[in-house]
């Protein structure tokens, strides 16, 4: 399905301050992508932000109907909307959508590829119900990763994925999730696990499942701790295909548990029940959605820990080796007082910089936001500390989120009203607020796009903030807060008629966008023929060896021939990564 249309409102007066832009993208009363009806944002809107690349999950009211159904967009890096998926389409295992909002919701990356759960029923029986997993891209599903009732991994059962599953997707399109298994061996003792999906090949391949041994040992994951909550918590992915989950352990004591990260044959124990911190205690977890791991296979994690003499809290960092504290209580904040309590939510960027919430010791224990990665803290909001652009003093913290590269949004409410801001560059920023105005109606209520657990995020490393907004007049929206003029989607630095976020040489005019290795990043700008993410002497004997021939990788101009054109663009970007691209960073 590739109708498209794209809703844009700026109001230039959004952020005065900063000089930024609010875009809005879907409002409802507005004909849906696709002609399909009229956008109905509500409460069980799901949206995702990663690069230029944004998922939503929504719903559109059926034309000369009282009646809604579900849709899943995207926005392309060109700034369109596509159709992914709809209720009412048939799945390539002919079961058919019979809901895609109020669910886990999708997780994208920057290539625009996509993970979701979606309702489905039989074709034969509309009364039926299943969960199925789908992979798709901006142009529609491409395959279902689990339809209801695949044989696992080894033959062991048949798996079916929980609807309120928040998969996860890494830069090159694996898809690591979370499922419950019938018809198993085991049982109840063998029927949950967590898999990894490789779009590539379309083959899934199990990380861990329920009764397995604890590699650091004693005991297996079990699930007889706590019923109420699912073993394996919604876990996350590396760019090197590592998998971070969250398990129930039946070991040597009551109610161990731990955070695990494994690769399918070797796992390694990051946090578990027990093991000593810096400064002494042991790890407690009541459940799994306070820790996060990046693309680099860092994990943070906020944790109870008993001490020696008394209960505390902390933020801690481990790349499975080295155990890092962040924060701690007792430690001195920002502030002055000394924290006390952590939230169970805490996200973290690329470098291991994480983004966390605590109270402090000293009179109301006020709440606030704050950053670290083991040196010092810095301080974004506190109860009862003035906010920007004269909203009065904070009042209460709300949800939060960081961008890969760093940059951090949260929404929290002021003493004259509530506002998302966003860390950029070391300054505090107000992006958008409930002093803001849309279409001639005022703001009264702002959600934070992304989650606050599971890897999904509300902000890019551009510093745009997606949010659903609500107006003073019932109408709701999506929006994206915080656009730099002269930054966002459609610039063309150029020239060659392709958007920066869809060009994959963005200072160097290449319009047909030729890219021989398929690596992401187009010919013209990219000499490194040995993928080692440098160009140098090794990558000049590549060409010496292809000069007055044809070869595609070495025709960096794209004139058919292997010659001192090419040479010339190659002795350009001598020692250098090839790009920049809007693929993202070389990773060797």
């Amino acid at each position: 399905m590739m109708n498209k249309l794209l809703f844009f409102l700026i109001l230039s007066a959004a952020c005065a301050t900063s000089g930024a832009e609010l875009q809005v993208l879907l409002m409802n009363g507005d004909t849906a992508p696709g002609g399909l009806g009229t956008v109905n944002v509500n409460s069980s809107t799901r949206m995702s932000i990663e690069g230029d690349q944004i998922a939503i999950a929504t719903s559109y009211r059926i034309p000369n109907s009282m009646d809604t159904a579900d849709i899943m967009l995207t926005r392309a890096c060109d700034g369109d909307f596509n159709v992914v998926a709809v209720e009412g389409q048939s799945l390539p295992n002919t079961n058919v959508i019979s809901g895609l909002d109020n669910l886990g919701g999708p997780v994208i990356n920057a290539s625009g590829l996509l993970a979701f759960p979606a309702d489905s029923t039989l074709a034969s029986n509309p009364n039926s119900d299943r969960g199925d997993l789908v992979f798709a891209t901006s142009s529609g599903i491409q395959d279902l990763i689990v339809p209801y009732g695949l044989a696992a991994p080894g033959g062991n059962g048949q798996l079916f994925t929980p609807l309120s599953l928040i998969p996860a997707i890494n830069s090159a399109g694996l898809v690591a999730f979370s499922a419950r298994l019938y018809n198993t061996n085991g049982g109840a003792n063998d029927d949950e696990g967590v898999f990894r999906y490789d779009p590539d090949t379309g083959s899934i391949i199990e990380i861990v499942r329920k009764g397995d041994s604890v590699p650091s040992g004693p005991g297996t994951y079990t699930g007889t701790q706590f019923q109420s909550n699912e073993i394996f918590a919604s876990p996350f992915i590396s760019a090197d295909g590592r998998v971070a989950f969250y398990a129930e352990v039946n070991g040597n004591v009551f109610g161990d548990n731990g955070i695990f990260v494994s690769d399918g044959i070797t796992t390694t124990d990051y946090f578990r029940f027990d093991d000593v911190l810096p400064g002494g205690g042991s790890p407690r977890y009541g459940n799994g959605s306070g820790y996060d791991f990046n693309e680099n296979g860092d994990l943070v994690a906020s944790v109870n820990h008993a001490g020696t003499s008394s209960a505390l809290n902390g933020v801690y960092r481990t790349d499975g080796n080295t155990v890092v504290r962040i924060a701690a209580t007792g430690q001195t904040a920002p502030s002055g007082f000394p924290f006390r309590t952590f939230s169970s939510s805490v996200r973290q960027d690329a470098s291991g910089k994480a983004v966390f919430e605590a109270t402090v010791t000293t009179t109301g224990t006020p709440e606030g936001i704050y950053t670290g990665s083991g040196g010092p803290i810095t301080q974004l909001a506190l109860e009862g500390t003035p906010s920007p652009e004269g909203r009065g003093e904070f009042t209460s913290m709300g949800s939060y989120t960081i961008s890969r590269g760093g940059y951090v949004a949260f929404r929290a409410n002021a003493e004259l009203g509530n506002a998302i801001y966003r860390q950029r560059n070391g300054l505090i920023e107000e992006v958008v607020s409930t002093f803001d105005s849309i279409d001639g109606s005022m703001i009264t209520g702002l959600v934070l796009g992304g989650r606050s657990f599971g890897q999904s995020a509300g902000i890019n490393d551009r510093g745009e903030v997606l949010f659903r907004f609500i107006l003073a007049d019932g109408r709701q929206g999506v929006a994206i807060a915080g656009v730099e003029p002269g930054t966002g989607v459609g610039t063309d630095s150029d020239g060659d008629d392709v958007p920066d976020a869809c060009d994959n040489c963005i200072e160097v005019s290449n319009p047909q966008q030729a890219d021989a290795d398929d690596d992401g990043f187009g010919n013209a700008c990219d000499a490194d023929f040995n993928q080692d993410c440098v160009v140098n002497a090794t990558d000049l004997g590549v060409m010496r060896l292809v000069f007055f021939t044809d070869d595609a990788i070495a025709d960096l101009n794209e004139d058919g021939v292997v010659n001192a054109g090419d040479l010339g663009i190659m002795r350009s970007q001598f020692f250098s990564a090839p790009g920049p691209s809007a693929a993202g960073q070389c990773i060797n």
